[in-house]
Parts: C-alpha cells; structure tokens; sequence
C-alpha cells in the first residue's frame, strides 16, 4: 500500500500563491507520486530534519488557477522555515477530499481552512 511508503524529494520553488493566501506550501516534483494514487487533498505527514509534522498535501492541477498540469504541494501545520532546494519526506494519509473548482480565491481560502480543521480533529495515528 502506498501509505506505507515514504517519499523524498527537493522542495522547488513555486507560484508562491499559498503564501499570498496564508497557507504557504512547500513545493515538490509531482512525478514522485505518478500515476500511484488518485489527484485530491490528503492528510500527510512530513520529515524534515529531526521531526515529524502534520501536513496536508494537494495532488493534481489547481483548477480555480485555470490550470491543467498536476502540482504537489504540501502545507506543514506549524511549520515556517525557508527550506527551497531542501529534501524532506512525506507519508500520504487518508484522502481528505477530491479536488475541486472554485468561484474564486475566497472560496478556496475557506476550503482549506475546512481542510485544516478537518486534519486537526480527525489525525490518523501515520507517524512513526
């Protein structure tokens, strides 16, 4: 099963639209994944240095953007360091949801903030 397997890769700089929104995102190579799992919003769990964070991860194309080629990025809770051209792992969790269009950045900001509450009420127990 892919949940059992940890990831690497080196986070690449990015449109840095996350950040503008308040959800900054550390950005990696989508061919990680493949054609390995189905594109949505997913709990994860990221590895950098010597600890272990909680992090939602987005595979797929950001559609309120207009755009088509798959992302893969991540947002670390309680995570704020500048880490381009760094490696870090990741875990995937559970999917959270499948990706969806929205009218318009607001709408996206209080997805994700739904997204978050959802990862901070409901963790699986992934971490070890």
């Amino acid at each position: 099963m892919i949940r059992d397997v940890w990831y690497s890769g080196v986070v690449v700089s990015g449109t840095k639209t996350g950040r503008k929104i308040g959800f900054p995102t550390v950005n990696l190579n989508p061919q990680i994944l493949g054609s390995k799992i189905i594109c949505g919003v997913y709990e994860c769990w990221v590895r950098y240095g010597s600890k272990e964070y909680l992090g939602a991860m987005y595979f797929g194309p950001r559609l309120v953007l207009g755009e088509k080629n798959i992302v893969l990025e991540i947002h670390i809770l309680g995570f704020n360091k500048d880490i381009y051209n760094k490696k870090i792992k990741f875990r995937i969790g559970r999917l959270i949801r499948p990706p969806r269009n929205f009218n318009n950045i607001e709408d996206l900001i209080g997805q994700i903030q739904k997204d978050l509450n959802n990862l901070k009420t409901k963790p699986t127990c992934l971490a070890s």
